[in-house]
């Protein structure tokens, strides 16, 4: 936009102030237009900066919280795989045994560890919730766990193995978010 030309009776001093006063104005009014783009521009470079930091935090934490997972659960195998403890086989046996859909015979098969601890309390033979189970002494199993089986289904209740699953339950779950997001 120009201005309206200068009215022709003012005195040439005053006419070549203002003309000088209108020539810096529209140099800052150029200055100011280009600050204003290099600020823009700078605007754009941060909100495009902000949105890869936002990216690569969320990488960062879904990486980190796979890592925290595989931890959890390095440390529960390494207290369990120390847990000898015979005084769980039967509740984990009579878990896995609550598991199991409606059977006429089962056989619980369970380690060393817990042969003895549920033999003394039920003996080799017993009768859970209508079923008859048979102890079986399998050398394969470790620690307090163990595994019923009957003709229909089998239940795993050896801890590593309840590990694994919940590990793999929260792999999933986590890869599930990824997918969402």
């Amino acid at each position: 936009m120009t201005p309206p030309p200068l009215a022709p009776s003012l005195p040439p001093s005053v006419r070549a102030r203002i003309e000088a006063q209108e020539a810096a104005l529209r140099e800052a009014c150029n200055a100011a237009q280009q600050e204003r783009e290099a600020l823009e521009e700078a605007r754009q470079e941060f909100v495009e900066e902000a949105a890869n930091l936002a990216a690569e935090r969320r990488h960062v934490a879904w990486s980190l919280e796979g890592e925290l997972i595989d931890l959890a659960v390095a440390m529960a195998e390494a207290l369990v795989g120390s847990i000898e403890d015979p005084s769980l086989a039967p509740r984990l046996a009579k878990e896995a045994l609550a598991c199991l859909p409606e059977a006429d015979e089962a056989t619980l098969r369970v380690g060393s560890t817990a042969f003895e601890a549920i033999c003394d309390r039920h003996g080799a033979t017993f009768t859970h919730e209508g079923t008859k189970v048979t102890l079986r002494l399998d050398d394969t199993l470790r620690g307090p766990g163990c595994l019923v089986e009957s003709r229909e289904a089998q239940v795993d209740a050896r801890i590593h193995e309840r590990l694994m699953l919940a590990a793999r339950a929260m792999h999933e779950e986590r890869a599930a978010g990824e997918e969402r997001e």
